[in-house]
C-alpha cells in the first residue's frame, strides 16, 4: 500500500498486488526486483516492475536488518522502475525511462522517482 504523488501521476500502491524478491550478495549488497500494481486517481491501473541495489557498510547493514532508523544519507539505494500502462493517459510511461533512489524505514520505503528527459 501506499501513496503515488507527483506532478503527471497520482494514485496508490494497490495492497498485496505483489511481491518483490531481494538477492544478497557476498559482498554485503543487496540486488532486489519488486513487481506491484499502482492505481491512479482515474482508476487506471499501472504495473510496476521496480529493480535496484542497495548497499552499505557492514554497520549500517546491522541496524537496517534490526530495522533501527538509519538516515539514507548512510547508505546507497538506487531503482530503475520500468513501467505498463494501458494505452490511454499514461502510456507516455512504458516508453520512458526512469530512475529513484528509496528510503527505507522500518515499516515501509519512500521512493522518489524522475523521469529522464
Amino acid at each position: 500500500g501506499g501513496d503515488v504523488k507527483g506532478p503527471m501521476l497520482n494514485g496508490t500502491v494497490v495492497p498485496h498486488s505483489g511481491g518483490d524478491w531481494p538477492m544478497y550478495w557476498p559482498n554485503g549488497a543487496v540486488e532486489f526486483t519488486a513487481n506491484y500494481m499502482l492505481q491512479a486517481d482515474d482508476g487506471t491501473l499501472i504495473l510496476i516492475k521496480n529493480r535496484g541495489f542497495r548497499y552499505a557498510n557492514p554497520e549500517v547493514t546491522a541496524r537496517m536488518e534490526r530495522l533501527d532508523p538509519v538516515d539514507p544519507s548512510e547508505y546507497y539505494m538506487r531503482l530503475s522502475p520500468f513501467f505498463e500502462a494501458p494505452v490511454g493517459k499514461y502510456d507516455w510511461m512504458n516508453r520512458s525511462v526512469f530512475i529513484g533512489t528509496a528510503n527505507r524505514q522500518a515499516d515501509h520505503s519512500v521512493f522518489r522517482f524522475w523521469l529522464v528527459k
